[in-house]
């Protein structure tokens, strides 16, 4: 088989070893990959149960989203930050966030740019940065009063990006961003260009 060479700094994360750690312990709560015992909320299972049986579940296209959710994420994004989203060109739909995010790295960054990221972060979106061909810049948590928080010091410092690939919650950590934090980061996408 032929290598390929994107994969050469993509490394295990240890993922088995962490799952053997773990084992089958019930009160252990898999954050690696947010495995759960938890099920899901009964409405949302009603509402797929009845999208499925009346056929307007069981498609995938259009590939960004069907236009009425695309609309409801605009509106939703217009009452959060009170920015206009054109939701046919601006908005697209993934099942998931971490399947948008090879795309959106491939789209908007070059080999060799730098991709700002927390630390820790999830191991999933350091390799995808690796993958792209971009550079992993690392972003230190601290923590304060027993939490884990954005440096919004450090990211002052940050003098250049092609995007800052920030999850919130982020696992494993649990950091959850704030207003303040979201500005910070807008500020930092504005200077930078990301």
């Amino acid at each position: 088989m032929r290598p390929n060479t994107r994969f050469a700094d993509v490394q295990p994360i240890g993922l088995d070893e962490v799952a053997e750690a773990a084992g089958a312990d019930p009160d252990v709560l898999r954050m690696e990959n947010l495995d759960t015992d938890v099920p899901p909320p009964p409405a949302a299972v009603t509402a797929t149960t009845r999208a499925l049986a009346s056929g307007e579940g069981n498609s995938w296209l259009p590939l960004t989203g069907l236009p009425v959710l695309c609309e409801a994420v605009a509106g939703e994004l217009r009452s959060r930050t009170g920015l206009d989203y054109d939701p046919s060109r601006q908005v697209v739909i993934t099942s998931g966030g971490t399947s948008a995010v090879m795309p959106v790295l491939l789209a908007t960054t070059e080999p060799g740019e730098p991709v700002v990221l927390t630390d820790p972060t999830y191991a999933g979106l350091l390799q995808r940065v690796r993958l792209s061909g971009a550079r992993p810049h690392f972003l230190p948590l601290r923590v304060e009063g027993g939490y884990w928080r954005l440096d919004r010091d450090a990211l002052t410092q940050v003098t250049t990006a092609a995007a800052l690939l920030l999850m919130s919650p982020s696992m494993p950590s649990g950091v959850l961003l704030d207003r303040d934090d979201w500005a910070a980061v807008a500020e930092t996408c504005a200077r930078t260009g990301a």
